[in-house]
């Protein structure tokens, strides 16, 4: 009998590889290609400049994440409404900008959890959305950032006294 539920646990696990999955595979994309493709919505102390010189809290939050991929940020500024457009045709990996964990208008995006909470209210728990469906690569965002939790607060402090 043990040799059996050996066997058939075997089994089941043996089609478990790779998971979670990416149903476009953005983070084997991102990977690949050593390119991270990211909307910026313009929302100071969070993200603003330009795309050639970005700055702000969750700009070099996503460098770090973007180097620890050993990819290059592409940084495209854009509207709310054109940053949820282009995430739902796949032709960005992550947004941001600012967006809170209540944002009514994100509903073509999947949030992560947030990754910095001023208050419980959730207009001040800051999240990044990316498309739905990249399991596998919300899951490595969120572990990056929760691994630099620290950092995460010590940039906000720091882009606040500016």
């Amino acid at each position: 009998m043990f040799k059996v539920f050996v066997f058939m646990s075997l089994l089941v696990l043996s089609g478990c590889d790779n998971y979670p999955r990416d149903t476009e595979a953005t983070l084997q994309t991102v990977l690949d290609s050593q390119r991270l493709r990211i909307g910026v919505i313009e929302h100071k102390p969070w993200a603003y400049g330009s795309s050639l010189n970005p700055e702000g809290v969750e700009i070099r939050i996503i460098s770090d994440f973007a180097r620890s991929l050993t990819a290059r940020p592409q940084w495209e500024f854009l509207s709310e409404a054109e940053a949820s457009d282009k995430m739902e045709l796949r032709k960005l990996d992550l947004v941001l900008g600012g967006l809170t964990a209540d944002n009514p208008r994100i509903k073509k995006m999947a949030l992560t959890r947030p990754y910095l909470k001023l208050s419980d209210d959730k207009k001040d728990q800051h999240v990044f959305a990316v498309s739905r469906g990249e399991n596998g690569f919300i899951i490595t965002l969120e572990k990056f950032l929760k691994a630099h939790e620290k950092e995460i607060v010590a940039i906000y402090k720091q882009e606040q006294r500016k």
